[in-house]
């Protein structure tokens, strides 16, 4: 949850400065696919060297961390939108701040709201998966991938779905009550 909530606005806050404005939809969308694929890629992976000696696990922790980090330098420099900005040392200075800001904005409010339901009920299911295949279906590993194979790309789809259903404009009609 830790690492999302710096991924997330690191990720979604360049991607403004780098494209146009009605791109931003499909572009979010790729990046939900993105991360999707990665977890799957890192559950299938990590079920295949999870019997690995350890050698190879630290090899890959090591080649994973180094590829991780070049990609990372390849990221377009931008400029310091609001360069006078004071980062509170204090999380909880930060983040009392943020929530007397967006109080006063129901639309913020609904969209924080929805994103937060999205992965709080992607997460659930994830982890609940597993149980689900060996305890209740009597499954194995190679269902277990299935599930969430299909889980991912379902979730790929809707993201992307969002783009044709708003046709490039960035709205909150779907998730704001009438």
């Amino acid at each position: 949850g830790t690492f999302a909530a710096f991924l997330s606005t690191a990720k979604y806050s360049i991607l403004p400065d780098i494209l146009p404005h009605n791109n931003l939809l499909a572009a979010n969308g790729i990046m939900q696919m993105a991360v999707f694929f990665a977890i799957l890629g890192g559950t299938i992976l990590g079920g295949m060297i999870f019997s690995a000696k350890d050698g190879i696990l630290y090899a890959i922790l090591a080649v994973t961390s180094i590829t991780g980090a070049l990609f990372a330098f390849m990221i377009p420099h931008q400029k310091s939108c609001a360069p006078d900005t004071v980062i509170h040392k204090n999380p909880l200075t930060a983040i009392c701040k943020n929530i007397s800001f967006i109080s006063g904005y129901k639309k913020i409010i609904f969209c924080i709201g929805g994103i937060s339901w999205f992965w709080f009920v992607g997460t659930l299911i994830i982890s609940l998966v597993p149980t689900f295949t060996k305890d209740v279906i009597n499954g194995n590993n190679t269902v277990f991938t299935l599930f969430i194979v299909l889980f991912t790309i379902g979730l790929s789809l809707g993201t992307m779905l969002c783009q044709s259903l708003l046709k490039g404009d960035i709205s909150v009609k779907f998730i704001l009550p009438c």
